[in-house]
């Protein structure tokens, strides 16, 4: 259960990204309460009951003090310290009660938004992800959910209850002389302005110190990750490291002891407020008893006066800040709802067609052509076939497009113009997730979730098993080095594969992709981070695996353009020349440039090796 914050302020990020608050949005953020509303109805009565038995003890001070002590009455006086305690037992069972309720429905709601939330992610497209922050997406997940819950099931119950205690406290003071309620509430204006000012600094102070903690959290990740570390070692800059991470910490503590000496100043201040206050009321009741003759002013009076009066500096406190806080609420909900109303760039169709369809493998492009924005386009007018059961290759210098034609084939973006077919049969009509599950591609970089290698090779095929892993272990090249490591395939890979070089890397992505076993296999520059060994083995087995498959490379390596049926050669989003290596060559064109600049130099070192 989250705490509410202390402070009622937002930060100038916050009042600049304050959505307007509408019927509308409060109407749809009201709408996730409604499987809650019974809970919550009990939860606030609950609430409002619990705050107003709270006073009991405050209340009854007055004939605790006037009847049984002054009057000598020690039944009355058992009785009352026992009603007293009576209802403080009876409270802690509401506030027991009020509690549950509370985590209950925290923990339904939150589950509710942010499984809605996920689910809505997980699904968007491939270019959402590129284009949006992770930690902003982090950050809508867990702190934006919470700031939505705790305004709902933290600021509404306080409200509540604030208000349930003024009310109360009210009625009961409307029983005591007037000058001894005016005088009681008479600093009240005083004791808040401090208050308000102290929270006010001391916000900005916690602003101040989340944005360091942030720099200071940056700064460890970036120095003292794998790649950061090897850097930092590599060029000897530990002390200096050493020295930048110990003034960010010292100024983090400057302003830690301004703080603390602005609090303490601010506290003091308070404390003569909130004291002032008690003696006011001594001063008044004592001058209406003494000097007036006032027998209607007893001591029980000022007891509970007192008593009540000391009772109503939380709830001013809450009521001032809670507006900023439900702000705060409603800013979280509209940032959530940005993500859950963005539209999908790759919309899956309504009953697309899952029969019939990738069984053989036919791929044609029509006059594509792709832009991630109007004024910039990566492809022009762009045609080709690839039958089925053929290997195509693309080369071209980067930026050409390559990777662009093999984003739009699994639908990662859909091409701005032309179509793209399988079998004759349109992508955009066939079922998106049957079209992605008839597709493999490994990646340029390779990415392994942080677990085994067993679990990273189930990705592809959760019932896999343990011999088709180890077919395909075998026809990647990886399964000899798997079972020489000490915990075989139940080997950590480490934080992205890390703790496994680029080639066993690319290896058992090439060997998930193969457990997967698509008809249609991509491979994007899937050899390149391979030893000239490892391949040479490799290949051999691609040359047996891509029989029976339509398969797309791209690759920097003459081998593995070789072993394609055809070449294209794309240049500034378009295919400028097809066909052959040896007939590519005689073109003296784009081709013949990289075959002389990039494929024939990696060649030279393939023999040399």
């Amino acid at each position: 259960m989250a705490t509410i914050r202390p402070y009622g302020f937002l930060s100038e990020e916050e009042k600049a990204t304050m959505p307007k608050i509408s019927i509308k949005l409060i109407r749809r953020m009201t709408s996730y309460l409604k499987p809650f509303l019974i809970p919550l109805g009990f939860m606030f009565i609950l609430t409002a009951v619990s705050s107003s038995v709270s006073l009991v003890p405050q209340i009854i001070s007055k004939n605790i003090v006037d009847d049984a002590l002054l009057g000598k009455n020690m039944k009355l006086l058992i009785l009352l310290l026992g009603a007293s305690l009576g209802f403080a037992i009876i409270n802690f069972f509401i506030n027991n009660l009020c509690n549950f309720l509370k985590r209950k429905v925290d923990w339904e709601l939150s589950i509710n938004m942010k499984t809605q939330l996920f689910n809505k992610l997980v699904y968007m497209d491939h270019d959402f992800f590129k284009n949006e922050k992770q930690s902003d997406i982090k950050e809508r997940l867990t702190v934006d959910v919470t700031d939505v819950v705790d305004s709902i099931l933290q600021i509404l119950p306080e409200i509540i209850s604030s208000l349930s205690v003024f009310i109360t406290a009210f009625a009961v003071m409307g029983t005591v002389d007037w000058r001894l309620i005016l005088a009681g509430l008479a600093v009240f204006p005083l004791e808040c302005l401090p208050k308000r000012l102290n929270n006010q600094k001391s916000f900005n102070k916690r602003e101040q110190m989340r944005e360091m903690n942030k720099t200071g959290s940056h700064f460890v990740d970036e120095n003292l990750c794998v790649n950061g570390s090897l850097l930092m070692k590599l060029f000897t800059k530990e002390k200096s490291i050493s020295e930048q991470y110990a003034k960010i910490h010292q100024e983090r503590y400057e302003l830690s002891k301004k703080t603390h000496r602005e609090g303490n100043f601010f506290k003091l201040l308070i404390l003569i407020l909130s004291k002032t206050n008690s003696l006011l009321v001594y001063f008044v009741a004592g001058y209406l008893m003494i000097v007036q003759k006032n027998d209607a002013i007893t001591v029980g009076s000022i007891t509970m006066t007192i008593a009540l009066c000391s009772r109503l500096t939380r709830p001013v406190n809450m009521l001032m800040n809670s507006h900023s806080e439900m702000l705060r609420g409603f800013a979280a909900f509209n940032r959530i709802i940005g993500y859950l109303d963005k539209e999908n760039k790759v919309v899956p169709p309504v009953n697309g067609v899952k029969e019939k369809v990738c069984e053989e493998g036919d791929i044609e492009f029509s006059h594509v052509d792709f832009s991630y924005t109007e004024d910039t386009p990566l492809l022009k007018d762009v045609s080709f076939k690839l039958p089925a059961g053929k290997c195509f290759a693309l080369v071209g210098p980067s930026g050409a497009g390559k990777s662009s034609i093999i984003n739009l084939i699994p639908r990662l973006y859909d091409a701005t113009g032309g179509s793209i077919t399988f079998d004759g049969v349109n992508i955009k009509d066939i079922d998106l997730e049957y079209l992605r599950s008839n597709i493999g591609v490994v990646t340029q970089d390779t990415f392994l979730f942080n677990g085994t290698i067993l679990e990273n090779l189930k990705y592809a095929k959760e019932d896999a098993t343990q011999e088709e892993i180890e077919e395909a272990c075998k026809n990647a090249n990886i399964h000899d080095f798997i079972v020489s490591q000490p915990d075989g395939y139940e080997s950590l890979v480490g934080n992205g594969g890390l703790k496994l070089s680029g080639g066993e890397r690319q290896r058992i992505a090439i060997a998930r992709v193969l457990l997967k076993n698509p008809k249609i296999l991509i491979l994007d520059e899937a050899t390149s981070a391979l030893d000239s060994i490892n391949e040479a083995a490799i290949q051999n087995a691609l040359d047996r695996l891509l029989v029976g498959r339509t398969s797309i490379i791209i690759a920097h390596r003459l081998s593995t353009i070789l072993k394609a049926d055809n070449i294209m050669v794309l240049k500034d989003g378009q295919i400028v020349e097809q066909g052959q290596h040896q007939d590519l060559i005689k073109l003296n064109g784009v081709y013949r440039e990289l075959y002389e600049t990039q494929f024939r130099k990696v060649l030279d070192l393939e023999k040399a090796a």
